[in-house]
């Protein structure tokens, strides 16, 4: 009876949905002279001069375990204010099967990757900066290695960059953060700095690890049985 009763508490620990965590975290922005790399995607058509540029990093996370994505945030400089005004972004999300990307610019700055994004102030030491936040998403990983790029849609552009998105003061985790121009289709991404120092940009995903459902669970009692 001792066996059943915990059982059947699994099961309904179980059927319960849980709580959002942070499932991967390199959320620390606070590196010492606030640099990273641009990643914003003009509204618009690239310029030759660069005054609309469609940039994207990308960061690579390993899941332990399968789970639920609930939102993904990363962390920018103010800038010229371009950032600050985005409503939408690309969200793309990928198996990493090697050290750099080899998807197409087509697939990540892509209409149909557009979500809704929100924007907060984050203040350290008296320095603020934004955080982008792509929430209320539904989306299910099984265990293993992606590459994630949450890129902001700016309205319009000026001959500078829009925002930093800020490298993470944890330093590199796996590999580091690749960026690829969406100006032409082309599959060449790169790192900005190669062959100097290379860096992770920063990223935090909310969610849950994925538990046994219901079924499975009542699977697991029965064999207690047999």
């Amino acid at each position: 009876m001792k066996k059943l009763l915990t059982a059947l508490c699994l099961v309904a620990l179980a059927a319960t949905g849980a709580s959002a965590d942070i499932i991967w975290d390199q959320s620390d922005w606070n590196n010492p002279n606030l640099d990273g790399f641009v990643n914003a995607a003009s509204a618009f058509a690239c310029n030759f001069d660069g005054s609309r540029t469609k940039v994207h990093t990308a960061n690579d996370v390993t899941f332990a375990t399968d789970v639920s994505v609930t939102s993904v945030s990363i962390w920018q400089t103010l800038g010229n204010g371009q950032a600050e005004g985005a409503i939408q972004a690309y969200l793309w999300i990928a198996p990493k099967t090697s050290a750099l990307p080899t998807n197409a610019s087509t697939e990540v700055n892509n209409a149909a990757n557009l979500v809704s994004i929100t924007n907060t102030y984050e203040t350290i030491g008296g320095v603020t900066v934004l955080k982008t936040t792509a929430s209320g998403l539904s989306l299910s990983l099984t265990a293993g290695s992606y590459w994630v790029s949450l890129t902001p849609r700016c309205n319009r552009g000026t001959i500078y960059p829009y925002s930093w998105h800020l490298f993470s003061a944890d330093g590199v985790v796996g590999d580091p953060t690749p960026v690829i121009s969406a100006c032409t289709t082309n599959s060449t991404w790169s790192y900005p700095y190669a062959p100097d120092t290379q860096y992770d940009t920063t990223l935090q995903i909310e969610g849950a690890a994925v538990v046994a459902t219901e079924t499975q669970a009542w699977g697991q009692i029965k064999a207690l049985y047999r």
